[in-house]
């Protein structure tokens, strides 16, 4: 067993060695193109350096002799769409109705349930669709606050048994802060 034991280790030997070179060769093999990618780069800057003490750098990069860019490259392949080829996605939507709340038109029978107050109309129109339709009656109000107008999502209900009963619904459905507003 001793035998087989030393082969195996001079195998093990052998195979880490053979790794350690083919590494070794890679790494070198890599280093040897960059350093040529660096020489080009080396070589332009110098061509350009030696035209802006000429005086003539304009000539030279206005001229082909320089290598192409990688974004030059890519225009002139015509590789894929160009940014300013595509077209902007708009999406139209309709224009919310905002309801001004008068207190006129209000009765004092009259119950608003505030489920949301956003800052952006769209959100607001988002959670009036939502909730119309699953049946609500929904209006939106706009109201300021400390100088910014907010849009208050309400739901409508006709008196106080049903304002109730549509606020358990509506925290059923995870509306969590729901205000009741009664009408002036």
């Amino acid at each position: 067993m001793g035998q087989k034991e030393k082969k195996k280790g001079k195998k093990g030997i052998i195979a880490i060695v053979l790794l350690f070179f083919l590494g070794f060769f890679t790494g070198v093999m890599v280093g040897i193109r960059l350093g040529e990618r660096e020489k080009v780069a080396l070589d332009t800057t110098k061509q350009i350096g030696d035209k802006l003490l000429e005086g003539n750098a304009s000539e030279l990069i206005t001229s082909k002799e320089l290598p192409l860019t990688f974004y030059e490259k890519l225009q002139q392949e015509g590789a894929g769409p160009r940014v300013e080829d595509t077209q902007p996605l708009v999406i139209p939507q309709a224009p919310v109705e905002v309801k001004k709340r008068e207190s006129k038109e209000l009765s004092k029978e009259a119950f608003f349930l505030q489920v949301g107050a956003f800052k952006d109309q769209r959100n607001a129109k988002l959670l009036i669709d939502r909730l119309h339709s699953q049946g609500y009656e929904v209006s939106i109000y706009p109201a300021r606050v400390r100088g910014e107008v907010w849009y208050r999502v309400c739901v409508k209900a006709s008196s106080s048994k049903e304002a109730e009963e549509t606020m358990g619904r509506l925290k059923k459905e995870g509306f969590t802060e729901v205000r009741v507003l009664k009408g002036e």
